[in-house]
């Protein structure tokens, strides 16, 4: 099922994402700043 490996594709790109998103946040909690994050991810 072509479906299958694609739910799994973009399920393996959220957990990049989200680790991604969590070494940005720690980085910027240690720097004491959220620039990183915010030039990390796209504004909503």
């Amino acid at each position: 099922m072509p479906s299958k490996h694609l739910d799994f594709m973009i399920l393996q790109r959220k957990k990049e994402g989200m680790k991604r998103a969590k070494a940005a946040f720690v980085a910027a909690e240690k720097n004491g700043t959220l620039k990183i994050v915010k030039v990390i991810l796209p504004p909503q």
